[in-house]
């Protein structure tokens, strides 16, 4: 394990490098409680910036954790009972949290190791009224990288002094050390999806048609063309899971194999040109803001693991 301490724009950023016995390195970083790159045989699994301040105040989350939620929110208003609440915007609508939310905000780090695994825990209070959102949150982001298995544990837990609404993921693009992310293989547990309008907010769930349908495996480009012609013009796309199988997805490339299994009821696939990554989210029902309410000094608690092979 080595850990160490940068400053960046007179931050005191800790970045935590841990391998296990099997060739995975997973490298952490405090700033957006992050998954800064993942390698396996010396090999890069996910897209990453390798300058550090380039990675911190990128604008596309890349490895961070998304909060207080994830996705957009109408005009960046929402309700909790009779309670209105206005949260900070980028354009018209807010996402992933507001302008600096949690994937910009440095995390304290706490690092333990015993004979099975690495756990990396960062955890920071979101203050009330925060980007606008209600309540002091105390936030954990516990990662587990075990020693003798190629795979990563997340593990989110919250709570709040007020009702609030909370949805949390990790934002990862995964490129699986292929030079050509757009042949990957998906595979995605999940018979329906959420259509939306240009501005990607929610228009209704549906049962997905024939570009959406991932459930026996295709690869990212095949209907490509024809996502192409729809009114988003991407994958940007939540899918509802259907939770009958073992994984909610699974991603393959020609050298390795990513398997995803989560206790969330969404997966979120975004993947625009040039391809540089798959990302894959695991999270609540962004469009559905009811769903996301956590009430007072109630515990949220979700999970997502990612499971790594080596292809034959």
């Amino acid at each position: 394990m080595v850990i160490q301490n940068k400053y960046v724009r007179f931050k005191k950023i800790k970045l935590i490098e841990v391998t296990n016995a099997l060739g995975l390195k997973v490298v952490f970083c405090s700033f957006g409680a992050a998954i800064k790159g993942i390698y396996l045989d010396n090999e890069l699994l996910t897209d990453q910036e390798n300058e550090l301040s380039k990675f911190m105040f990128s604008s596309s989350y890349n490895g961070k954790t998304v909060g207080r939620t994830c996705g957009r929110i109408k005009d960046g208003i929402f309700k909790i009972g009779q309670d209105v609440y206005q949260v900070r915007k980028k354009d018209k609508n807010s996402l992933h949290g507001g302008i600096k939310s949690f994937s910009y905000r440095n995390f304290k780090t706490n690092v333990e190791e015993n004979d099975a695994v690495y756990q990396i825990d960062f955890s920071r209070i979101s203050k009330d009224k925060e980007e606008g959102y209600p309540g002091n949150l105390s936030l954990n982001v516990k990662y587990t990288v075990y020693k003798n298995q190629n795979k990563i544990d997340v593990e989110f837990k919250a709570i709040s002094d007020k009702d609030t609404i909370c949805n949390l993921t990790n934002h990862n693009y995964w490129r699986l050390g292929e030079e050509d992310v757009s042949q990957i293989k998906l595979t995605i547990d999940a018979s329906k999806y959420v259509e939306v309008d240009k501005d990607l907010l929610f228009v209704k769930e549906d049962k997905v048609n024939k570009i959406y349908d991932f459930r026996k495996g295709k690869q990212i480009i095949k209907d490509y063309e024809e996502v192409e012609k729809t009114v988003v013009g991407t994958y940007d796309t939540d899918f509802i899971l259907d939770k009958k199988k073992e994984n909610d997805s699974i991603l393959e490339g020609s050298k390795y194999l990513l398997k995803v299994k989560s206790t969330y009821p969404i997966l979120h696939v975004y993947s625009p040109r040039p391809f540089k990554g798959v990302a894959i989210e695991c999270e609540g029902k962004a469009y559905d803001n009811e769903s996301l309410i956590l009430e007072k000094n109630k515990f949220y608690k979700e999970y997502i693991s990612y499971e790594i092979e080596r292809r034959k």
